[in-house]
Formats: C-alpha cells, sequence, structure tokens
C-alpha cells in the first residue's frame, strides 16, 4: 500500500475512515481525501491537517455526520461567533469546545440550549446566574440529565425556590438534590410529589413529622386549595355587593 498514492488512498478511506490517520502528509491537506473521510465518519477531522480543520465546508461535512466533531475545528472556528450559531442552528455542536468568550455570549447560549437544554453545563459563570435563562431552559427545552444540570448551578440558583419548583415538576425524584429549606417547601414538595409519590421520601422533617404519609400531605394540600378558593370566593362576592348598582347611582 502507497500511502502517497491518491487513488489507492481515496480506495481505503472509503473502505475505513480512519485510515486517513496514516496517509501522507500531502494527502491530509487534500481537500478531496479529507472531504471522503469525515463524510463517512466526522471524527476522523482531528487527523486532517491543520489548514482543512480551518476550512468551514470540511468542518460542517464533518459535523453533519458527527456533531462532536466540532472539538477538532481549529481555535478560529471554535471562535467564529457567525460560523458558531450556525453550526448550532444546525447540529448539536455543544459548547466545550467553543472559545471562553463564546461560552459567555448569550446569543451563542441560546441556540445552543435550544439543541439540548444540557449546553447550559458549559456555559461561562456570566451566563449561568441568569435566573431568567434557567426558568427558560427548564421549562421549554430538553434535559437529559436534570442532576449535572442542577450540580452545574450556581450556589444562588440551586436554592432557588422558582427553580426549584419547575425543577420538581419535571422530575420529583430530584428534590432529594435540594437543601432542607427547599425539601421544607410545601408547594415545592407537593408539586415533587404529584410528579412522582415516591418523592416523598425526600420531603424534610417539617412536613414528615406533621404528615405520616404522603397521602395526608397531598389531602391536606387539597383541603388547602379549596379553602382558599372558598375564601377567595366569599371576597369576591362580597367586593360585588359592595358595587352600587345603577339603580343606586
Amino acid at each position: 500500500m502507497d500511502w502517497n498514492n491518491k487513488e489507492e488512498v481515496l480506495k481505503k478511506v472509503k473502505e475505513n475512515a480512519w485510515n486517513l490517520e496514516y496517509i501522507s502528509d500531502d494527502l491530509k491537506n487534500d481537500i478531496e481525501v479529507v472531504r471522503e473521510t469525515v463524510k463517512n465518519d466526522g471524527f476522523t477531522l482531528q487527523f486532517a491537517s491543520s489548514m482543512l480543520q480551518d476550512n468551514k465546508e470540511i468542518v460542517e461535512i464533518a459535523c453533519k455526520k458527527n456533531p462532536e466533531a466540532f472539538v477538532y475545528a481549529s481555535d478560529k472556528l471554535q471562535d467564529d461567533k457567525e460560523f458558531v450559531i450556525k453550526m448550532l442552528k444546525r447540529y448539536d455542536i455543544g459548547l466545550s469546545s467553543l472559545s471562553p468568550k463564546l461560552r459567555n455570549d448569550m446569543e451563542v447560549i441560546v441556540e445552543a440550549v435550544k439543541q439540548n437544554g444540557d449546553n447550559y453545563c458549559f456555559a461561562g459563570r456570566k451566563i449561568k446566574n441568569n435566573k431568567e435563562l434557567v426558568l427558560d431552559i427548564i421549562k421549554n427545552y430538553n434535559i437529559e440529565n436534570i442532576s449535572i444540570f442542577i450540580h452545574s448551578l450556581p450556589f444562588n440558583l440551586k436554592n432557588d425556590k422558582d427553580i426549584a419548583l419547575e425543577i420538581v415538576k419535571k422530575d420529583g425524584i430530584c428534590l432529594k438534590l435540594f437543601d432542607d429549606e427547599i425539601k421544607n417547601d410545601k408547594k415545592i414538595v407537593y408539586e415533587a410529589c404529584k410528579n412522582d409519590p415516591y418523592a416523598f421520601v425526600y420531603a424534610g422533617y417539617g412536613i414528615t413529622c406533621k404528615y405520616p404519609t404522603m397521602w395526608d400531605f397531598l389531602n391536606s394540600q387539597k383541603d388547602i386549595a379549596k379553602d382558599n378558593e372558598k375564601k377567595t370566593n366569599v371576597w369576591v362576592d362580597k367586593v360585588n355587593s359592595d358595587k352600587p348598582s345603577d339603580l343606586e347611582r
């Protein structure tokens, strides 16, 4: 086998894309050879020449096959905002390989979490502290590993009741990952148990000491809700009765 012979090499990389590792440096810089290779396996971009790792066409072909191959794109392309956003709109290339500047760019992060909510975990510190963004991700986008997502939250947001509430609505068992203040919040525990009754196991002592079982707790909250509804209806009736009638006017 002559690894300097383009014709022979093209046959070999069609058989097995990883043969790109063994070909001559000249052919690793041949766009036809590399295009054929990354089309079959995007991760072989790592063996291409630095010039072709900086080639937008080649990088996009590689990412179309394997989005994670973007990690082998040149530093220049990983810092090219326009190109990165274009790629994020098409493929879940993630954030881990992007420059620190782009991982702190809201426009970039928004496109990344649309593809996968877990991408938030690789966002820059400034972005991670954005409560509005976090709530939007939890409510509207897919999060494959919710526990890792929670652990990646800054301390001040991990113990935020609004965020905890939305998380347990999606996965009640996640109640176990929060601190005692959250575990003793009746509204949050109630939503967690609605999602998964087993979540009551992780409720705080302030709740479990008053309600021996999960059903006792859920029923108590339903009774409170009914009582509040009655009080609201009484208040509305009173307000309406206090309004002067048309005849009184």
